[in-house]
């Protein structure tokens, strides 16, 4: 999401990278006096940003700690990361407007969502938001860091607030564009950002917190959208947002989780296409290949409730359990019938889902994804009957 002459999220990214990857690995540089508050010289930061997007060394320069700062606030100018039309923000949009400064536990609520809205950009499955969940993450990272050296650099939390991560709530991630609500806004980033930087969530980069890839979960999908929906019908009902408002947002949303869904029609469909080989091409390495264990069964090689080579399922007519779907995740059975992610059967009941099955229901893909259907490699692969 590219605003003006800005850099894009992924190249913003890059650079946040190579910068706090150096300032790791040189904690002394974030004791400097002043670090992330004063000014580096104007013409080193979009030379550092020239050199990392071109791969080369930046480190052998002489350029000063504030310099590497420079660098990260120059990759964000005219940069909107995220703006309302974003379905993530409206929890975080929510705990801004209820923010009271004199009221302690309505800020650290509020810097508990940015880290929510972080935990689910990452979980996203997006590209894009991805980048920005690691962007972020790494700027409460290294201002968390040099909030530690305090008493060297003179930065307390408050002050890295108002420096780094409170203009990040006015510039690049647009909670509003209402003028008068930028206004209270300002004063509220502060205090939040303070709180967010103090908390040890940010102890760790984000490579050593998220080290393993987030599988999507299509009943985290389906439990996200139910409480963004909430959260835009109460600030409705509150006059928080006018209707015109309320609509887009449900327009946005319908939009992400149809993208989503798209993703994981795919993935399914990739799965699929593993079982296929492994049945096709493996006749004797499970109980589940075998054409007498199947025509015994009366279904598939590929219609096991579980398709881990580790277990060693009984071949059975039976349908399989809704947890037990879940319980593995590489099943192709991730859609339901209407093509919509399943739900677990608390949730799917509810008038929310069904609202929301009608209002965002997607055409299944062009190839069924019942496991007696599932493709088989050319080389060979048959379906027993």
């Amino acid at each position: 999401m590219k605003k003006g002459p800005g850099h894009t999220a992924e190249e913003a990214l890059k650079v946040f990278r190579a910068i706090a990857s150096h300032l790791e690995q040189n904690p002394d540089l974030l004791r400097t006096d002043g670090v992330f508050r004063l000014s580096a010289n104007s013409k080193n930061p979009p030379e550092i940003i020239k050199r990392i997007l071109k791969k080369k060394s930046f480190t052998d320069k002489g350029y000063s700690v504030h310099d590497l700062i420079g660098a990260l606030k120059e990759s964000l100018k005219n940069n909107v990361l995220i703006n309302t039309s974003n379905p993530h923000i409206l929890p975080l949009l929510d705990a801004f407007a209820k923010v009271e400064t004199s009221n302690e536990e309505s800020v650290k609520h509020a810097a508990a969502v940015i880290n929510q809205l972080i935990e689910e950009l990452a979980a996203s499955g997006n590209k894009h938001d991805l980048a920005v969940a690691e962007i972020l993450h790494t700027y409460l990272h290294l201002t968390h860091l040099a909030a530690s050296y305090s008493e060297n650099n003179r930065m307390t939390p408050t002050n890295l607030a108002v420096a780094a991560i409170g203009p990040l709530f006015l510039n690049n991630i647009i909670i509003t564009k209402d003028p008068m609500e930028m206004m209270s806004l300002t004063a509220k980033a502060t205090p939040v950002s303070a709180e967010a930087i103090q908390s040890n969530r940010y102890d760790f980069s984000f490579k050593d917190r998220h080290h393993e890839k987030v599988d999507v979960d299509p009943r985290r999908i389906i439990e996200q959208l139910e409480e963004n929906l909430r959260v835009l019908a109460d600030q409705r009902d509150r006059n928080v947002i006018p209707q015109a408002v309320y609509d887009k947002m449900v327009l946005a949303i319908s939009q992400d989780v149809q993208r989503r869904k798209e993703e994981i029609s795919r993935f399914a469909l990739s799965s699929a296409e593993m079982d296929g080989f492994s049945s096709s091409s493996s006749p004797s390495s499970s109980p589940r290949s075998s054409p007498s264990s199947s025509s015994s069964s009366g279904s598939s090689p590929s219609s096991s409730p579980s398709s881990s080579p580790r277990s060693s399922p009984t071949p059975s007519s039976s349908p399989v359990s809704e947890e037990s779907q879940y319980s593995t995740r590489r099943s192709v059975r991730f859609l339901g019938d209407d093509g919509i992610p399943k739900a677990s059967k608390s949730r799917k009941g509810s008038s929310l889902y069904r609202s929301v099955s009608s209002l965002l229901s997607v055409k299944k893909p062009a190839d069924d994804l019942n496991p007696d259907d599932t493709p088989h490699k050319k080389s060979g692969g048959k379906r027993h009957s």
